[in-house]
């Protein structure tokens, strides 16, 4: 029963993507293209503002927050096992893709907390940007459910981390 409720909305939006072969093709490569978008955006930003900024100051409003969502993610997936959906006995789903030499767990996505921390320093500098990569997110972490890599609670709580600590660093 705990999977019920997974199964339904999964299989009805992989049933979807499967009956539409350019989309089913076309979703593993969205996940590296967002994925590619935030690291490239990420990297414009370190260097546009270490021309302005001193290094204390982009460590700790830009990097700092990016390398703590990374550290805290790490330690709940080792605190947290939980397989990737495909994997897990009971879920009983195919995914789109399957990961091939990445972590079994899933708990929480990496990506999705990554995207949501960049997404957070990205917008005192830039938020017109920020907003168009707050779109990206969530794109990112629908892409990341319908191809069968992440229940999800493990794309809320990574996107919860990569918000909490990206707004607690523009905050203070």
């Amino acid at each position: 029963m705990k999977h019920s409720l997974y199964k339904k909305i999964y299989g009805g939006i992989s049933s979807f993507i499967e009956k539409r072969l350019g989309l089913k093709k076309a979703m593993p490569i969205f996940d590296k293209v967002i994925t590619i978008i935030f690291f490239v955006e990420y990297a414009f930003l370190c260097y546009s503002l270490f021309s302005k900024k001193t290094s204390a100051e982009l460590l700790m409003g830009v990097l700092f927050p990016f390398l703590l969502t990374l550290l805290v993610v790490t330690v709940l997936r080792l605190a947290i096992p939980r397989p990737r959906p495909y994997t897990e006995e009971g879920a009983g789903i195919t995914p789109l893709v399957k990961k091939k030499g990445d972590s079994p767990n899933s708990f929480p996505s990496r990506h999705v907390a990554c995207a949501a921390v960049i997404t957070c320093v990205f917008f005192p500098h830039f938020p017109l940007v920020a907003a168009l990569l707050f779109f990206f997110t969530l794109l990112l972490a629908f892409v990341r459910f319908a191809l069968g890599l992440h229940y999800i609670s493990d794309l809320l709580a990574g996107g919860g981390i990569g918000f909490i600590i990206g707004l607690a660093f523009i905050i203070f």
